[in-house]
């Protein structure tokens, strides 16, 4: 096999032919161990606003665009604009499951460590939700996801 110098590792699709003339096609985000597609980049995130008015808290939505790759979240860096030091995130939930909670909280810019959430392939509409320990009306919200592989997917 000869390959372009400048062929992208990621983009490469394997298609084997059989005997009996089928074809098993290998995507390119096969996980097959070493996922060869950053995780990041496989998460997709659905926010139709990240302003904050008069809530003690934020939902979005996060899915996995992969077919057949699982993609793992492991941690969140949430900040929030107009932050006061009283203000704390208090509990992360998980389509209305807690995954993170402190009972003291987090100011803005903390990262919140979700312990390897698995996200199946070709799943969407997994709401986020953060709770906040006081109103943190009149803010605007930047998110930071660290996938299972250290790759980040940030959003503001």
């Amino acid at each position: 096999m000869f390959f372009n110098k400048n062929l992208n590792p990621k983009e490469l699709q394997l298609v084997f032919i059989l005997k009996d003339g089928s074809e098993v096609i290998v995507p390119p985000d096969y996980g097959g161990g070493e996922n060869p597609v950053e995780e990041a980049t496989l998460l997709s995130i659905d926010y139709p606003d990240l302003a904050i008015n008069g809530n003690f808290d934020q939902d979005i939505n996060i899915g996995n665009s992969s077919e057949t790759a699982n993609i793992t979240l492991d941690k969140i860096k949430l900040s929030w604009s107009n932050s006061r030091s009283s203000q704390r995130v208090e509990k992360v939930k998980i389509n209305d499951e807690i995954k993170w909670q402190s009972f003291s909280g987090e100011k803005s810019g903390n990262i919140l460590n979700l312990n390897d959430i698995i996200i199946p392939p070709s799943t969407d509409g997994i709401t986020v939700r953060f709770e906040f320990n006081r109103n943190i009306s009149n803010s605007n919200m930047s998110l930071e996801f660290t996938m299972g592989d250290n790759t980040v997917k940030t959003i503001q």
